[in-house]
């Protein structure tokens, strides 16, 4: 990428009922924003779109240095599309709330542009690891063993189904250009969102490109609110 040429990033942050993790997580954006105009070749904008929270999510984000929307309860990927639909980037990276996943990461997917093939998207894997055999084997610290092995049950059936081999298709932290996401336009509502764009890509030939990233899982009674009623939707939407 030429030194010249600055790529503009829009960090679309859904949230719901965060209130513990978001006085760090705003914290953390702040100064990735604002170390942004040193950097030579990308800065950011953060857009905290949040879905309804009935805590003090939006007292906490008057702190935030960037666009707050709010929205009544509509379910993540509506929440992602209110954020998309408000940005200037050239590129959208989703990030979720609850600090699972490190906003410093956030400069490894962006690190993947090299300019030459802009058309391309960028998952952050948990799973993807540098040395054989090459993904994780155990869960980490408060994840449970049945989530690990239900996410490779969801790679192992996208790749029969679209022959695709993505190793983690949950992710909390991805990047696409932005006028692919606009042109894909999703339109359910809830966790499922991920899969029916993940669907759309190997459908329009769109390179996915998956980096290890850091995670910190984190247990029902922190709030995590993904569930069984989720990972119904998500296989439904898979073997479409």
């Amino acid at each position: 990428m030429k030194k010249s040429q600055i790529i503009f990033v829009s960090i679309v942050v859904p949230t719901y009922n965060e209130e513990k993790f978001l006085p760090e997580l705003i914290l953390q954006l702040n100064y990735l924003t604002q170390q942004s105009k040193e950097f030579d070749k990308v800065k950011f904008e953060v857009i905290l779109v949040d879905d309804g929270s009935t805590d003090e999510t939006q007292k906490i984000c008057k702190k935030l240095a960037g666009l707050y929307i709010y929205q009544t309860n509509s379910g993540k990927g509506s929440a992602v599309r209110k954020g998309v639909e408000n940005a200037k980037g050239d590129y959208i990276v989703v990030l979720d709330a609850d600090l699972e996943y490190l906003p410093s990461d956030i400069l490894k997917i962006v690190d993947v542009l090299d300019g030459k093939d802009r058309e391309i998207v960028v998952y952050g894997s948990r799973y993807r690891t540098e040395k054989f055999p090459y993904i994780k084997l155990k869960p980490y610290k408060n994840q449970s063993i049945i989530n690990l092995y239900f996410n490779y049950f969801l790679t192992l059936l996208f790749f029969f189904r679209k022959r695709k081999l993505v190793t983690d298709l949950l992710t909390g932290l991805k990047l696409y250009p932005t006028s692919i996401y606009r042109k894909i336009s999703p339109t359910t509502n809830g966790f499922e969102t991920d899969h029916e764009l993940t669907v759309a890509l190997t459908k329009m030939e769109v390179p996915i490109k998956e980096i290890p990233i850091s995670y910190n899982a984190r247990t029902k009674a922190d709030g995590k609110k993904i569930g069984y009623r989720d990972a119904i939707k998500a296989i439904k939407v898979l073997i479409k």
